[in-house]
């Protein structure tokens, strides 16, 4: 079912697993929409569950959650790599130690592939902390770049570009890290584009395939424009409207700009709100969610609110960062009332879980309990428990990156 570009991955990714050859490949594997980037990796992830003896011989990660649930056992580069989300652009990475540098050197034993999706949001910097990093997780190609690993970075670049960071192919100047991952770029030298559209195949689709590459390219037309306005909110019939209103995830360029419509969202489910606050150690208190590793300060809920899992929990069953659920109980212990005390668990109902309910005539219902995280800061070791949620009616761009939406 490949065509002739996906079957030049297939053979490398072959060569890699069945046939043993010796030497590194570094793959720059770039393609629109519907070309079947995903449907590729998926074809190279079952040939390794068909010819390897580990089921991590390939593995697969992004930088986003919302892309890294797309695919089977995906990861965000945050969590497979142990990258701190403080670490800036400015300074190498920091080596890891003790039992983080021993996780990360087993998770990476029996790997012979990493393929990365999004490649637009993997900016020079992170590409120098993806290189440090499978240089520690294989101490016995800590000399090869990638710590000898073969690496597909896959995506399109007309996409989202990295936050705070230089593009791969930018060839501005930049920090030391971005110089080193401006070098390391250039050992991508098996460039392959995948054209073929297949998503949208057939004649019915013909018009719409040309759209999508018009408005990719920013050469869309004034025919184009009038056909997309007719799908205006405003000339929307009232029912189309009332259910895009409801249903549909708004994009925010900011994250500040999200709050205002989740809690519209969350007062229109006419609901017992409760706020839940959480339990900081001493210092802790005025981290973001981004330096407690996801864990937001405080959090406001109801019954059937939309959220979103901000960590990795148990990835094998899609309990991944990115993760979209609903609410449906909300379970306290007794004498004990929010905000002065966080709920005992949540029951929440997550669309892509995979693994048994916590109820069985309710599927795909996990219950859900505070996570803590620790982190460290001048050499203090903080902690905050929490629960990893965040609601999701509304989200930033970046973190949308990759995700499939109904609308």
């Amino acid at each position: 079912m490949l065509n002739v570009e996906q079957r030049r991955v297939y053979k490398y990714v072959q060569e890699i697993l069945v046939e043993n050859k010796p030497s590194q490949r570094c793959i720059d594997l770039s393609g629109g929409a519907g070309t079947g980037k995903s449907f590729c990796i998926r074809a190279c992830l079952q040939l390794a569950a068909q010819t390897s003896n580990s089921s991590e011989s390939i593995i697969v990660a992004a930088p986003t959650g919302g892309a890294a649930t797309l695919l089977p056992n995906g990861r965000t580069l945050h969590s497979l790599l142990k990258i701190p989300a403080e670490d800036t652009i400015w300074t190498f990475i920091q080596d890891l130690s003790g039992p983080a540098l021993g996780d990360i050197q087993d998770r990476f034993v029996n790997a012979r592939l990493l393929i990365i999706d999004e490649k637009g949001m993997v900016g020079q910097a992170r590409l120098s902390q993806i290189n440090r990093r499978l240089q520690q997780a294989r101490p016995n190609f800590s000399h090869l770049p990638f710590g000898g690993l073969s690496v597909i970075l896959a995506g399109d670049w007309r996409q989202l570009p990295p936050v705070k960071d230089l593009p791969l192919h930018s060839q501005n100047k930049g920090s030391p890290p971005q110089m080193e991952g401006r070098i390391l770029y250039e050992l991508f030298n098996i460039s392959i584009q995948l054209t073929e559209i297949q998503r949208q195949r057939g004649e019915s689709n013909r018009q719409f395939r040309g759209e999508l590459e018009r408005l990719g390219t920013g050469e869309f037309t004034e025919a184009d424009y009038d056909r997309w306005t007719t799908r205006d909110l405003a000339k929307l019939s009232a029912e189309e409207k009332t259910h895009f209103q409801n249903y549909a995830v708004k994009l925010c360029s900011m994250k500040k700009d999200t709050r205002s419509f989740n809690i519209s969202h969350l007062k229109a489910l006419q609901q017992p709100c409760f706020k839940i606050k959480a339990i900081n150690s001493k210092g802790a208190g005025t981290a973001d969610s981004a330096t407690a590793k996801g864990l937001p300060k405080e959090l406001v809920l109801c019954k059937n609110a939309k959220v979103i899992l901000t960590v990795n929990l148990w990835t094998e069953s899609r309990l991944v960062n990115g993760t979209k659920g609903t609410i449906k109980y909300v379970v306290f212990n007794e004498n004990e009332a929010p905000p002065q005390h966080q709920p005992a668990f949540l029951l929440v109902e997550f669309d892509q879980y995979t693994g048994p309910s916590f109820l069985p005539d309710e599927p795909k219902l996990v219950a859900l309990s505070a996570v803590t995280k620790t982190w460290i800061l001048k050499g203090t070791v903080l902690s905050r428990t929490m629960y990893p949620l965040m609601l999701g009616w509304a989200i930033s761009i970046h973190k949308s990156q990759g995700e499939a939406f109904p609308f």
